[in-house]
């Protein structure tokens, strides 16, 4: 398994193609890479998984106790920095 770091840096890196939509998804990559030159990713697992909460309550996520969310979605919130 790779880091959520090295999974972060290998979405950021340029993939080949010439088509208008990869062209588009490189221009996006490096104006992330190069507005965050310090960056660094917390992985969030699916936040109902697990739970008795119903797939529908990812539509309201926001109207949910953090409590009733899944424990790894839980732990991975508390690892964002304030």
């Amino acid at each position: 398994p790779i880091s959520e770091d090295e999974y972060l840096e290998d979405c950021l890196r340029q993939k080949p193609g010439s088509s208008a939509a990869v062209r588009e998804q490189n221009e996006t990559r490096a104006g992330l890479t190069a507005l965050f030159r310090h960056r660094s990713c917390i992985a969030l697992p699916h936040p109902t998984l697990g739970t008795p909460l119903p797939p529908e309550a990812l539509k309201t996520l926001g109207d949910c106790a953090l409590a009733e969310l899944a424990p790894a979605f839980q732990h991975g919130v508390g690892r964002l920095p304030a």
